[in-house]
């Protein structure tokens, strides 16, 4: 009698163990904390994240998304606008740091301390397979090469400069989007004239 209750005892908990598998479609429970993978309502969440600059190749987290300072000086009676000429390369991962290729990534201007007016994104030529100017679809690793021109005045006093810091943003075209910033400051400074004796 001993053994068949200790039989029952190791049966009953296995038996609501298999039963509560029962009935629930496709047998596999589902946590809305999870990331990436298939959700509940059978849609993916690709999630991961967009990474800037010669670090792009790094492990997430492992690198700042501040591209190095750009500087020049100018002579005012030379040149009253300067142009820099920015390449911002990145690279696209899922939320297991696998690459995403064929994925459109577009970049916008998200802040400037001066004149917007003088940023270009991209420079796109016919015919355009891009859904926009500023979209870089990323290639067969993963990544992608946004073209950036910064315009800048060049002060008619000698010695001061035009300093600006901008920031970009980008976004991809998923239904929860991957958002990633990086940030830049460009100075020119007016060339002081050399003293005379």
């Amino acid at each position: 009698m001993r053994c068949v209750k200790m039989f029952a005892v190791l049966m009953v908990p296995l038996a609501l163990l298999v039963l509560t598998g029962c009935g629930s479609g496709s047998g596999r429970t589902t946590s809305p904390f999870s990331s990436g993978g298939s959700g509940g309502d059978g849609t993916v969440s690709h999630g991961g994240v967009i990474m800037f600059t010669s670090a792009a190749s790094a492990q997430p987290g492992s690198q700042v998304d501040l591209l190095t300072p750009a500087s020049s000086t100018v002579d005012p009676t030379k040149a009253t606008l300067w142009e820099f000429q920015q390449l911002i390369p990145f690279k696209l991962t899922d939320s297991k740091g696998n690459q995403r290729t064929g994925v459109p990534v577009t970049l916008s201007l998200y802040s400037i301390n001066g004149d917007a007016r003088g940023v270009t994104i991209d420079f796109l030529v016919p015919p355009l397979s891009e859904p926009n100017q500023q979209t870089v679809t990323t290639d067969s690793a993963g990544m992608g090469l946004f073209n950036v021109s910064i315009i800048l005045a060049v002060s008619s006093t000698s010695g001061l400069n035009n300093l600006e810091t901008l920031v970009f943003k980008a976004v991809t075209n998923d239904a929860v989007p991957v958002v990633a910033y990086v940030g830049n400051s460009y100075n020119v400074i007016s060339l002081t004239p050399p003293v005379t004796p």
